[in-house]
């Protein structure tokens, strides 16, 4: 038998090993007590193999979690009280003992959740990884496992468990990660970066969502399974944004995420917290010649989000778009091989156009150049029937 699981046992003579709460593929969790400050704590230890030391960077990577993880707070963060390596059992990291349960236990309880429970969920992890890139690090193993749900200022109150700040593939392998929720371009050898939190975080959120994980078409582009249930745009647009190929879509999209706010009553978003500062809007004579064109005429800055639009795209796609990043808009949703035509343009200077699936319509993208750069991007919304007379 491991030595550590022969409870009772004292770590550093302080923390008592009351019953073991948990186990994973490289740890083992128990619910302890402190008792110097006469409380219940979480220790979670790495586990030994029988006969063979701990791998170094196993003891490496999970004690810079851990001193991360002390020097670092946030609402939806673990709290890390401390760590350290006892001469018999190895490195251990002592955390807040919570109440609750996993969200993987969660879902094999409660077979389709609500949106409202999806999206809270989500802008709550969204949080938390945003903070953590914001310092330079990553977290590096989120699933379901890894998010527990326990009593806070609202339900579900999300806490994220575990940090494994990874850089390189070994690093992921070594720790165990699991596979389905890593990035693409992890199995191609690119770098890790902040872009493989937002994507698994897709993952974890089309697997609540849908019940199943993400699939794609051979282009790339996300399949979602809506014959398994219907979601709103909105939600769509999020996992669409998380899980592209692109981790630039990816940081963009968790940060308007992160920025949401849900309402349990309509379960439809509410405005976000931090609307984006669009750009300058188009010259005004170009806003008089398109102000009642035939077609719809969408003006984008820079950053992809809109700063005008006319009378006829404001009928086919609604109100409320100026100052919306365009991932968040219906021809996004309907059409999210559209963004990766809208960052040719911006990088090109190109015009270039495409059909918007499930309709007759067909979009032009023509960037404005001003001195050979590029100041923003006119979207035209024609009938399909008007692509011969752009043709021509």
């Amino acid at each position: 038998m491991n030595p550590i699981f022969e409870i009772p046992r004292i770590l550093q003579n302080r923390y008592q090993l009351v019953r073991l709460a948990g186990t994973g593929g490289i740890s083992a969790v128990f619910e302890a007590l402190d008792t110097v400050e006469n409380r219940t704590v979480a220790v979670k230890i790495l586990l030994r193999r029988e006969g063979k030391p701990t791998p170094p960077d196993q003891v490496q990577h999970f004690l810079a979690g851990a001193r991360f993880g002390l020097q670092f707070s946030h609402p939806h963060l673990v709290r890390t009280l401390d760590f350290g390596e006892d001469p018999d059992l190895g490195p251990f990291w002592v955390m807040d003992f919570l109440a609750g349960e996993s969200l993987s236990r969660h879902i094999t309880q409660n077979r389709e959740l609500s949106e409202y429970f999806i999206r809270s969920i989500g802008a709550q992890i969204a949080s938390c990884l945003k903070t953590i890139h914001e310092r330079n690090m990553l977290h590096g193993d989120i699933k379901p496992e890894n998010i527990f749900l326990t009593h806070g200022p609202q339900e579900p109150w999300v806490i994220v468990l575990d940090f494994v700040p990874m850089r390189r593939l070994d690093d992921w392998l070594a720790m165990n990660v699991t596979r389905e929720y890593l990035p693409p371009e992890i199995f191609s050898g690119g770098m890790p970066n902040a872009g493989a939190d937002a994507f698994a975080l897709g993952v974890l959120l089309h697997e609540l969502t849908f019940g199943v994980l993400p699939m794609f078409h051979q282009s790339g582009e996300l399949n979602l399974p809506l014959e398994r249930r219907t979601i709103s745009p909105r939600l769509a647009a999020f996992l669409f944004g998380l899980l592209s190929f692109s981790p630039k879509d990816r940081l963009l999209t968790l940060g308007d995420l992160a920025n949401s706010v849900v309402s349990a009553e309509s379960e439809v978003p509410e405005t976000a917290v931090r609307t984006p500062e669009p750009g300058p809007a188009p010259p005004f004579n170009l806003q008089t010649a398109f102000s009642q064109h035939p077609f719809g005429m969408l003006f984008l800055d820079t950053k992809m989000i809109v700063t005008w639009v006319n009378e006829s795209a404001r009928k086919w796609l609604g109100d409320g778009l100026i100052g919306q990043r365009f991932h968040v808009t219906p021809l996004a949703f309907f059409s999210p091989q559209i963004l990766g035509n809208l960052e040719e343009a911006l990088e090109t200077g190109r015009i270039s156009s495409c059909a918007v699936a499930g309709t007759s319509l067909y979009l032009w993208i023509s960037p404005v150049l001003q001195d050979q750069i590029v100041q923003g991007i006119v979207c035209t919304l024609c009938p399909s029937a008007a692509e011969m007379h752009f043709n021509a």
